[in-house]
């Protein structure tokens, strides 16, 4: 809120109290950024849908790059053959009988 209103001595002097103060401010700055440029809270609830928009458009492009990828399936495992579905055939000759 500080930071918003352009009292950034203050916010620092907040956040200094907690070990996260600073990410929270260096990961926001962009957004808080943003927000202080507004000029009344209409404009910040317009510049935040417009943001959410982005995130929501950003998370979906990174979901259809994910399917390209994960396409023809988990490219750390091996392709399994039908005999593999099908159950654990071991050819060592050994049908389970005790001699």
């Amino acid at each position: 809120c500080c930071m918003i209103a352009g009292l950034p001595e203050i916010a620092d002097a907040l956040l200094d109290k907690f070990k996260w103060g600073h990410s929270f401010l260096e990961l926001n700055k962009d957004l808080l950024r943003m927000y202080a440029a507004c000029d009344g809270p209409a404009a910040i609830i317009l510049k935040q849908e417009e943001y959410l928009a982005m995130c929501e458009r950003e998370r979906a492009q990174r979901r259809e790059e994910d399917d390209d990828l994960m396409g023809e399936g988990n490219p750390n495992r091996r392709a399994r053959d039908d005999d593999d579905e099908a159950g654990d055939d071991d050819d060592d000759g050994d049908d389970g009988e005790d001699d």
